[in-house]
């Protein structure tokens, strides 16, 4: 295995630990408010909280890991293509996030979504019709969201691992297509 892939695993298990952490720390913030409010004492909800967020934490980086592991062996053929980024990833469809994998090609980014979703779909966006790529947060707080506008009504949200990163690659893929 050569380097460059190597410091890419190893940058992806430093991610996935990271979002974990942050993943948790929210969950367990909330899951703290709302048992400290059913115990009628703030300092009610403190230890429950605390072992939400981290078995929240714990099973969503599982949950990642797995997904990426399995969409590694189903990886779709983009014949000439070169894949300049992948990883777990959700697309807003209405209401719903529904997960799967991100695919940034040198010609498209593409989105496969895994069996366990109620919209099960393919998203193909060929680089020429992004206007924009945005970093953005989640809820308001969470920094892993990524708005792709496709058009002035039309845009795409994802939540992703290193939303900047993905951001800067989908913005250099864009430059090196039109160059």
């Amino acid at each position: 295995m050569g380097t460059e892939k190597m410091s890419q695993i190893a940058t992806q298990k430093v991610s996935y630990a990271r979002a974990g952490i942050q993943m948790g720390l929210f969950f367990g913030l909330l899951m703290t408010i709302i048992f400290s409010f059913q115990a009628g004492r703030w300092d009610g909800g403190i230890l429950p909280g605390i072992i939400a967020g981290t078995i929240f934490g714990t099973v969503m980086v599982w949950f990642a890991k797995r997904q990426a592991s399995k969409m590694s062996l189903k990886r779709p053929d983009f014949g000439d293509e070169k894949i300049v980024l992948e990883g777990p990833a959700n697309h807003f469809a209405g209401a719903e996030g529904v997960g799967g994998y991100l695919f940034l090609t040198d010609s498209k980014l593409f989105f496969l979504s895994h069996r366990f979703n109620i919209q099960n779909h393919e998203l193909s966006i060929p680089l020429d019709e992004i206007q924009s790529v945005e970093a953005s947060k989640t809820l308001g707080m969470v920094n892993n969201g990524l708005m792709i506008r496709r058009t002035p009504d039309l845009s795409e949200r994802f939540v992703v691992f290193e939303h900047e990163r993905w951001r800067d690659a989908i913005l250099s893929a864009k430059a090196n297509r039109t160059s």
